[in-house]
């Protein structure tokens, strides 16, 4: 199609012609999804213009504003996000765009999200963005979602670590202070029992077990490693 190639001209005349704006194959994608898809902003503006319907999803759920933020296509986004798309609408497994964009490590895309008052604490299959931040040791979007109050101690992963306990495996000082200083509970177990002052003493992580001595830690319960 004309939006899956770029094709300007070729859209432009469409929209003169009256073309349905708003048509979907049989896998319910949109011209908008798929300009949106392929990083064809000046597309998405002349389809956005033409009063798209931006909220559209494709069957598997994925909305132009989804995929955007998926391949990190900031000036779509905020295009989209102009035009007042749902920055909440979660896909068929549950994924929302700012989860993916906090998996991707899209911190401008995090931003504007949180700017149009996406809901920081909708969990995918448990995990939140923050959670996926940490594990991803995206310090620069922790820090954002903290400072949007995201909740810091929603355990998630099939074993129930806290962003904190995943920062202080990973030897993550930067975000462990972070999370701290949004009250982390620092004596929170997964479900084997091990907090992160554990991890951190079994991962050798030093600066990590220090930060977390300072901050007052259980140290009666680093025991075990």
């Amino acid at each position: 199609t004309a939006a899956q190639a770029g094709n300007v001209q070729v859209v432009q005349e469409a929209l003169q012609h009256g073309t349905e704006i708003n048509w979907q194959n049989p896998d319910g994608i949109t011209p908008l999804y798929v300009a949106s898809s392929r990083g064809h902003s000046t597309i998405v503006e002349m389809l956005v213009n033409a009063n798209a319907d931006v909220n559209i999803a494709m069957n598997s759920g994925h909305t132009p504003l989804f995929i955007a933020c998926t391949w990190g296509y900031s000036s779509i986004v905020e295009m989209l996000v102009n035009a007042n798309a749902d920055v909440n609408i979660a896909n068929n497994d549950g994924w929302t765009p700012l989860y993916m964009a906090s998996l991707k490590g899209y911190s401008t895309i995090v931003e504007m999200l949180v700017n149009a008052n996406a809901d920081v604490n909708i969990a995918t299959r448990g995990e939140t963005p923050l959670y996926i931040a940490s594990k991803q040791e995206h310090s620069t979007i922790v820090e954002m979602l903290v400072k949007a109050n995201a909740d810091v101690n929603i355990a998630a992963g099939y074993n129930g670590q806290t962003p904190l306990y995943l920062a202080s495996h990973e030897g993550q000082s930067t975000i462990v202070e972070m999370l701290l200083n949004a009250n982390a509970d620092l004596n929170k177990a997964n479900r084997d029992g091990w907090t992160p002052l554990q991890t951190a003493c079994s991962r050798g992580h030093s600066t990590i077990v220090e930060i977390l001595v300072n901050a007052n830690a259980d140290v009666n319960t680093a025991d075990t490693y």
